[in-house]
């Protein structure tokens, strides 16, 4: 982005309403506390780690850095970082 639009976006959202802003939190943290990180407590969530898990797929919890190999996620099509076989086929299976 850049600082130019970042900069309107940042006087953007401190002109809306706190109400809507408190729900998008709520939006935040509830998104980064389901599908592949469904296990975190969320009173230990830090706010820095919610918002890097938005960009982050539901299923495989990864974002795009350019990854490759050979089994893709069924929901966002990234290859899986991990090489254990075993794991990957847990999660082939249960998405089948």
């Amino acid at each position: 982005m850049t600082q130019r639009l970042e900069r309107l976006m940042f006087w953007l959202s401190g002109k809306l309403p706190r109400s809507l802003v408190y729900f998008c939190a709520i939006r935040v943290a509830a998104h980064a506390t389901t599908g592949y990180y469904s296990s975190s407590v969320v009173p230990e969530l830090p706010a820095m780690e919610a918002l890097e898990r938005w960009n982050c797929c539901g299923v495989c919890g990864q974002m795009d850095k350019g990854q490759t190999g050979e089994h893709p996620c069924p929901e966002c099509g990234l290859p899986y970082i991990w090489d254990d076989e075993e794991f990957i086929s847990l999660n082939v299976e249960a998405t089948a």
